[in-house]
């Protein structure tokens, strides 16, 4: 497969430019005379059904190209890997569809500069990105599903003293880290931005902190953390254990985002400061909080809108979620 070269991103787009969703596309008009009655919003055969709403496969393929670089190429991941990660995405774009009918119905609005903004910062490291006629609904669909989940979020209470103190204690009966590391993360909104900007920092093109100047698509990324080698997710451990002091991380997908880390140095554990066991038990029940709330979300809408996925006319082997 061509090797990609890694160039700095273009500024960002005109805010006149009229684009709107990262998890819809190809929007066509006129009605394919495919299947059933009525027509999809993109060409190919229907892959899925939303509630009324038929999802095309060339709708998927460029959702997958905009999150994998899908190009029929020769691919990084072997093909069970392969088809587990796009089942993954497959199911991300049907929950994107699912939650940003809901914000639209709750009347949460997002604007074309927000889009913009969101389109800029994932420019692609070569000039295959598709279309920006084309990502302009996909990117528009996926800001407001993230307004929604925002919003909910923001209703939840806070955890109660007790909660804090149970989970401290729960933190504290687990097996003692054998070590702690001190590193950075940048977080990407693609793989493929994230394998451009890695390729661009091993040839010395750029280092991890102009990458974090170029890429940073939240405030407060490339800053140092210090966390427990034993309470990272495995597959974080396994990309960060050959590392030394100053080396970047391959990109590594965790909770379905992307990173690269930096590892700064490698520590000699220490007992936590109550303040500190404090706060990690909060962000610990905090983010249990924000994912129990959207799982049970996306159970009430998707049985007011029925998902069917037509997998004989899926480009991959559909890979379902381990729950069922």
């Amino acid at each position: 497969m061509k090797r990609r070269e890694w160039r700095r991103p273009r500024g960002p787009l005109d805010t006149n430019t009229v684009i709107s969703a990262r998890a819809a596309i190809l929007l066509v008009l006129g009605a394919l005379a495919w299947g059933c009655d009525g027509g999809s919003s993109s060409p190919g055969p229907v892959i899925a059904r939303v509630g009324d709403e038929r999802v095309g496969r060339g709708e998927l393929e460029t959702y997958l190209v905009f999150n994998l670089l899908d190009d029929g190429g020769e691919s990084p991941l072997d093909p069970a890997e392969a088809a587990r990660v796009k089942s993954r995405l497959l199911d991300a774009l049907v929950d994107e569809k699912i939650l940003g009918a809901e914000a639209l119905r709750r009347g949460l609005r997002v604007g074309n500069a927000e889009v913009d903004a969101y389109l800029a910062a994932g420019a692609r490291p070569d000039d295959r990105q598709p279309a920006e006629r084309d990502l302009g609904e996909l990117i528009h669909q996926r800001l407001l599903a993230q307004k929604l989940l925002e919003e909910v979020a923001r209703r939840l209470p806070p955890p109660t003293i007790a909660d804090v103190a149970r989970e401290i204690e729960r933190a504290r009966a687990e097996p003692e880290p054998r070590q702690r590391l001190r590193l950075r993360a940048l977080r990407f909104v693609s793989l493929d931005t994230a394998l451009g900007a890695a390729e661009g920092i091993r040839s010395g093109e750029i280092s991890f902190f102009e990458a974090v100047a170029t890429f940073e698509t939240d405030p407060g990324q490339g800053v140092p953390i210090e966390l427990s080698w034993e309470r990272l997710p495995e597959e974080l451990r396994r990309a960060l254990a050959d590392l030394q002091p100053g080396q970047v991380s391959r990109p590594v997908q965790v909770d379905g985002e992307t990173y690269l880390f930096l590892v700064e140095s490698w520590l000699a554990n220490q007992e936590e400061r109550s303040g500190e066991q404090a706060r990690h038990a909060i962000e610990t029940l905090r983010r249990e909080q924000e994912r129990r709330v959207k799982q049970d979300l996306l159970r009430k809408l998707r049985a007011a809108m029925p998902v069917e996925i037509y997998r004989r006319h899926l480009p991959f082997d559909y890979v379902p979620q381990p729950d069922g």
